[in-house]
């Protein structure tokens, strides 16, 4: 109620009330925020309809990292739990003195201080829980203790600290690839492509049905440790750390039936009904262990003398995601089996009418080995000073400041597979005893599964045995493919805010924000070029290379606030904000593709195709209109309305540009003549603009208990 900004917040009772598993699941109930999640728990959030990676997370202000799987921004909100916290504040407008990098919010994590709390304190919290699918129980266990201390003075330092541990089975089925969007089929027995060949007997059948089992055991724990001292009313010193891990041990058993293959017929076809002929079915086990870490420490220093008061501090922050050495088998059929199909949008009941499922005609086709490592770690640091005064008698404030922030991101993924029954490889399989189909493995159908057509696997724990041993048979290691990419940025921001009281009722914010962003993108840019039908030797391969580009954007800003009775409050918002592009999306990472031949003795390139990231690309820009009517009742009582619109300069376009149209993603066309551009970029481009505008309704009712 008292912020000036458009600003909501969880408290940690707000929280415990519920079963929220992490910070995400906590947010949900805010209005405007919907959350994404992953294996039944929340991980990451959208903040009026914009994408996760719009959004800024930070610990008492200090940024965190991403451990994304993509190279995205968006942080992993299940590594931490909310019961670690004493509150969540979510900002949808952003003051002058606040770090630059969301379009949707900026969630602040509040960690717990003792002086949130009188005197000494503790709270312990148990739960548990059995899922029907896994059959097992899951527990969390978590506790808070505060102090505070005579020091100086009486109870002038604070000590406190949180910690949880959870670990919860999961067990969930999903089918994909359901939605019947492939192809036609007709009445002559073979598929029809078109709309025309098919005449009235005209269905669109599924291309591919997809069933998982997904298997999970998911492992978080954490903790925060804040010491705070405050000797006086104008002096005070924070230091909090907080760590935190989230291991998840993820098993997949996945039947894949190719019923979109080429040498399949489609045999006869209604509504929600298919019958296929030489379909193949792959069987495949998944096992990943993976490890999301994250460690944040943050200082905060605040004095006060007279009208003048500086702040100061400094913060690191470190995501760590490994996943080695995760396997996967894989066992096929031949294209020999008859298939009925029943579906809608969301189920498909697999019917095999002719054709063998006997084990051992499962042929062990696949051994692949993936190793991954994502590392982001930022260094900042601040200095604000601000001085109080007054103007024609109205309480008023000038606030100058600046930060500094270093970070960087790493991503190393590599992976290799091989067949351990083909020609080559099949004497040394048959040697070291391992088995060369399904039927040298124990077979059973996995428990409690509701899936049709989920017919009999290996059992998991053989099977990754078996696999493990073929990967240490072949000495294999995950240095096949590689997707690597470093991104280095650094950001220098100065910011000038004042604030003047027209009344106690009313008061305005304003000023401008400048931020200068160097970033460096580097890695691999290789091009194969075939010259008169012929490969040449690829140009910079295993040689990274970098991409340095630097911009500076200004961020002016203006805030009304007013009391419009003592239970009403409105804020108006004009602002520009800003979304720096995803690694994934600005990578240095580029394989280009360029056909040549030779015309007159000339080499002329017919065609030069770029794959990858664009390190070119600008930040998306908004201009941002924001209007809140807040009505408080009661002390228990809020009902907000709120209106805001966005005009976007610059959104992030990801798709294939051909011909002239490569210039739309910066990128030169091509030049025959020469070789330099592009003919054809999938990759992603600035747009021209866009708008948004939506309006949130939100309701806060605390009930008295008895």
């Amino acid at each position: 109620r008292e912020a000036t900004t458009v600003v909501s917040v969880i408290t940690a009772d707000d929280a415990g009330q519920f079963a929220d598993q992490n910070v995400a699941e906590s947010l949900q109930r805010i209005p405007g925020v919907v959350i994404q999640r992953v294996e039944g728990e929340g991980r990451t959030i959208q903040v009026r309809g914009l994408n996760s990676n719009f959004n800024q997370v930070v610990i008492n202000g200090a940024q965190l990292g991403s451990s994304d799987p993509d190279g995205n921004r968006s942080v992993s909100l299940d590594i931490i739990s909310s019961d670690l916290l004493s509150g969540i504040q979510v900002s949808k407008t952003l003051l002058p003195d606040t770090d630059h990098d969301s379009l949707g919010a900026q969630v602040n994590l509040l960690t717990l201080s003792a002086f949130d709390r009188k005197g000494t304190s503790g709270r312990v919290r148990v739960e548990g829980g059995l899922a029907d699918y896994s059959d097992k129980i899951s527990t969390k266990v978590s506790g808070d203790a505060t102090t505070l201390l005579d020091v100086g003075g009486e109870d002038t330092l604070g000590i406190a600290l949180a910690l949880s541990y959870s670990k919860r089975n999961i067990q969930s089925e999903e089918i994909r690839g359901v939605t019947p969007l492939v192809r036609f089929a007709g009445p002559s027995g073979s598929p029809v492509t078109t709309a025309a060949a098919a005449g009235s007997s005209r269905f669109f059948v599924p291309g591919i049905i997809d069933q998982r089992l997904k298997i999970n055991e998911r492992e978080r724990i954490g903790g925060t440790f804040q010491i705070d001292f405050r000797p006086d009313d104008d002096n005070s010193y924070s230091l909090t750390l907080i760590g935190a891990q989230l291991k998840d041990s993820d098993t997949r058993i996945q039947n894949e039936w190719e019923v979109g293959q080429t040498t399949v017929t489609v045999v006869g076809a209604g509504a929600g009904n298919a019958i296929y002929n030489n379909v193949r079915l792959e069987q495949q086990q998944f096992f990943q262990d993976s490890k999301d870490r994250i460690f944040a420490a943050n200082f905060i220093g605040s004095n006060s003398f007279k009208d003048w008061t500086v702040s100061y501090g400094g913060d690191y922050s470190h995501n760590k995601f490994t996943l080695p050495g995760a396997l996967r088998g894989r066992f096929a059929t031949g294209n020999n089996l008859r298939l009925g199909v029943d579906f809608d949008e969301d189920e498909a009941d697999v019917t095999v009418i002719s054709g063998s499922l006997a084990p051992t005609g499962f042929a062990y086709n696949q051994t692949l080995i993936i190793d991954e490592k994502r590392t982001d770690e930022i260094y900042s640091g601040f200095l604000n000073l601000k001085r109080e005064f007054e103007i024609g008698g109205l309480e008023s404030s000038l606030k100058v400041g600046g930060r500094y922030r270093d970070r960087t991101k790493i991503i190393r993924r590599g992976e290799l597979s091989i067949n351990p029954t083909n020609g080559t490889n099949r004497p040394a399989t048959v040697a070291a005893g391992l088995p060369i189909n399904l039927g040298g493995l124990p077979i059973s159908r996995p428990s409690n599964v509701n899936l049709p057509g989920f017919f009999v696997h290996a059992e998991p724990g053989p099977a990754r045995d078996v696999i493990q041993r073929t990967a240490e048979l072949f000495n294999l290691q995950a240095t096949g493919t590689r997707l690597d990419f470093d991104f280095a940025e650094k950001t220098w921001a100065g910011y000038v805010q004042g604030e003047i009281e027209f009344s106690p009722a009313v008061s305005l914010v304003g000023g401008v924000r400048v931020e200068q962003t160097d970033y460096t993108a580097r890695g691999l840019v290789v091009e194969q070029i075939e010259r008169d039908g012929n490969d040449l030797p690829p140009l910079g391969a295993g040689a990274p290379q970098s991409f340095n580009r630097k911009s500076t954007e200004y961020f002016p800003s203006l805030h009304l606030r007013a009391d419009l009775s003592d239970q009403i409050v409105a804020r108006l918002s004009v602002s520009r904000a800003q979304v720096r592009p995803t690694f994934d999306d600005a990578k240095n990472f580029q394989e280009i593709s360029t056909t040549q031949v030779t015309q007159n003795g000339q080499v002329v390139t017919v065609e030069r195709e770029l794959e990858g990231g664009n390190p070119l690309l600008e930040p998306l820009i908004a201009n941002q209109f924001d209007a809140t009517i807040g009505w408080y009742p009661s002390r228990s009582t809020a009902i907000t309305v709120a209106a805001f619109y966005k005009d976007l300069k610059n959104p992030f376009i990801s798709t294939t540009f051909t011909g002239p149209d490569v210039a739309l993603a910066g990128l030169p066309v091509l030049n025959p003549a020469t070789g330099v551009g592009f003919s054809e970029a999938d990759t992603v481009g600035n747009g021209g603009g866009g708008r948004l505008l939506g309006v949130e309704l939100g309701l806060n009712q605390q009930f008295k208990g008895a």
